[in-house]
């Protein structure tokens, strides 16, 4: 199965990278540490409210970020969806 992105994608991925977030929404970095969090609930060296709590803060601060650079996406979007023509 080959998957091939589309231009939305393409522009999503160049738009968060160029954000410039701490960690990468385009990279599987998030869900591996997410991965790793839960089989510390698993091994009881961490709390499910622990986890909830630093994984929305994580995504919290991503989500306000790229809302301060909303034009940087934009841009990104523009590029690939509508061919530099908004």
């Amino acid at each position: 199965v080959e998957f091939i992105p589309t231009t939305l994608g393409i522009a999503l991925i160049e738009g968060y990278d160029n954000v410039g977030l701490d960690t990468s929404l385009a990279k599987p970095f998030l869900r591996k540490e997410m991965e790793l969090k839960m089989k510390e609930i698993c091994a009881g060296r961490k709390s499910r409210n622990d986890f909830v709590h630093e994984t929305l803060e994580q995504y919290r601060e991503a989500f306000i970020k790229t809302q301060q650079q909303m034009d940087v996406l934009q841009a990104a979007c523009r590029k690939y969806v509508f061919g530099n023509r908004a």
